[in-house]
């Protein structure tokens, strides 16, 4: 998912309606190796003081934990910083914290997740705020991570925070926390923030907790009545309700009696895609305020919720190929509508919609597998070299493994000590010669931490693999499948750096990468 900077829903405003694009309010996750996703909302406190909540959700998939007494843990240093208008430090918070599983299967699950939530009081104004999250137990997955003891992380920076004057001369909105559940102790309500604002599967019902401010003289006037309306993507209401009487609160003194509003509507007869929550505040025949509580997400399939979004964009970039501009469009899309254009796309792709299953998905699933299992180097192995092409192509004919001789002068000249019938097509970024190795005599720098070091007065090897297909292999999609299948389609494979992180470098077909 692409990160985007995005403004907590805030209003202060007159007693008036607003235009629909006063405020704008979405979710953004962390940039980095561990996918998180951030919220918030401000709300009043008594005599006009204001309060910031920011929401953090991780799924612990995205952590490495550790079996401790019989139960799993993990540990993570989260910092946050808050800056003003002029870059000065207004908060500046770090510390570790562990969080506890008793079951492997959900330490390990994309479902289950830790939240933190943090609160600040601010004055009114622009700010800035970035996070930080390290997963202390899980080093970087390549050698040199684990030397430099380099640990995986992720964050998000600049984050605007305006908060607004609750000064009690206007009707006001408190920001809109999205909730994953509430729980109810006694007469009290403890509410669980939902950072993602996904619902669907897992929780068929949108919540939602905003507190609506009205002056004291104004309240006094006639009951305040609220309604909720859901619009989908296109702008049409697809579901409206009158919500119940909010009880009324007010601290002694305060100018300003507080409506506090919980809003749970059920949404199993919306399809998947993004939608927009409203709030209507007004008398009976007269409405005050509309406001826009923000987008939120409905997703009904299992990829959506149990995939890691980064394995989710790389399903998205086999099924769109090597467009990038539609890709881009792609990512910028909410998951709700991500996960429609997939359903559209694998059902194209589908042999035969008369049978119970798609072929072709499932297919695509054993293949993920083994590429997960067996490509994995820096990157999940649906990002590398090796997994694109076997996701492609699946299984090649035959696979040579080797490593590249000594005292060759290029690859072009390694590739001669198999059968090349066909000119390779170089994928290289070091133009004609794309790879020189060391001549006999020749002082050469050599990391002993290289996985492949041979030959010698200083003689180097790289290691290659060479997959053959003797026609065009078993392509998923239509546009895979070779225009001449009879010559067949060679791929080189090399560990340039000798960390076990192999690049294409040749191929005997043009393809995009």
């Amino acid at each position: 998912m692409r990160t985007t900077a995005c403004i907590f829903l805030l209003l202060v405003t007159a007693v008036a309606i607003l235009p629909p694009d006063e405020v704008i309010a979405a979710e953004t996750a962390g940039v980095g190796d561990i996918e998180f996703f951030l919220d918030g909302a401000v709300f009043r406190e008594a005599q006009g003081k204001a309060i910031q909540e920011i929401y953090i959700r991780i799924p612990n998939s995205e952590l490495r934990f550790r079996e401790t007494d019989g139960k799993w843990e993990s540990l993570i240093r989260f910092s946050v910083t808050v800056t003003g208008p002029g870059g000065e430090k207004i908060v500046e918070d770090s510390e570790e914290m562990r969080f506890y599983e008793t079951l492997e299967a959900d330490a390990l699950s994309s479902r289950q997740f830790h939240t933190i939530v943090k609160q600040f009081r601010l004055d009114e104004g622009e700010y800035d705020l970035s996070c930080e999250i390290l997963d202390v137990y899980a080093p970087k997955v390549s050698l040199m991570g684990m030397v430099r003891k380099r640990h995986r992380m992720s964050r998000v920076d600049y984050y605007p925070l305006d908060i607004p004057g609750f000064q009690g001369k206007t009707m006001a909105v408190s920001g809109a926390k999205f909730l994953w559940e509430i729980e109810r102790n006694g007469p009290d309500m403890i509410f669980h923030p939902n950072p993602s604002r996904m619902y669907g599967l897992y929780r068929d019902s949108v919540r939602v907790y905003i507190e609506a401010y009205v002056p004291s003289d104004f309240a006094e006037t006639g009951t305040v009545d609220f309604g909720v309306e859901i619009l989908d993507a296109d702008g049409e209401v697809v579901k409206e309700a009158t919500l119940p009487l909010p009880r009324l609160s007010s601290s002694p003194g305060d100018p300003v009696v507080t409506y506090p509003i919980v809003i749970q509507e059920d949404i199993n007869t919306l399809a998947a895609g993004s939608y927009t929550l409203y709030v209507n505040a007004g008398f009976p025949e007269e409405l005050l305020v509309r406001m826009r509580c923000g987008a939120f997400n409905v997703a009904w399939d299992l990829r959506t919720w149990e995939v890691s979004r980064r394995d989710y964009m790389a399903e998205a970039r086999f099924l769109i190929g090597d467009n990038k501009k539609v890709f881009e469009d792609f990512e910028k899309k909410s998951p709700g509508e991500q996960e429609r254009i997939i359903e559209a796309m694998w059902k194209e792709l589908d042999p035969d919609p008369n049978t119970g299953f798609n072929e072709a998905y499932d297919k695509f699933l054993t293949r993920l597998a083994y590429v997960r299992q067996r490509y994995t180097d820096y990157h999940t192995g649906v990002f590398t070299d090796r997994g694109l092409i076997y996701l492609r192509y699946g299984q090649p004919d035959d696979k040579e493994v080797d490593v590249v001789p000594k005292n060759r002068e290029s690859l072009a000249e390694a590739m001669q000590k198999v059968d090349d019938k066909y000119q390779p097509v170089s994928f290289s970024s070091s133009g004609g010669n794309p790879l020189r190795y060391a001549r006999p005599g020749q002082n050469i720098d050599v990391d002993p931490r290289r996985l492949s070091v041979i030959g010698e007065q200083g003689n180097v090897g790289y290691p290659y693999e060479l997959w053959i297909y003797e026609s065009g292999g078993d392509p998923i999609r239509e546009r895979d499948k070779a225009m001449e299948q009879d010559i067949g389609m060679r791929f080189i494979f090399v560990d340039t750096d000798g960390y076990g992180r192999y690049k294409l470098e040749s191929s005997s077909i043009m393809i995009g990468k």
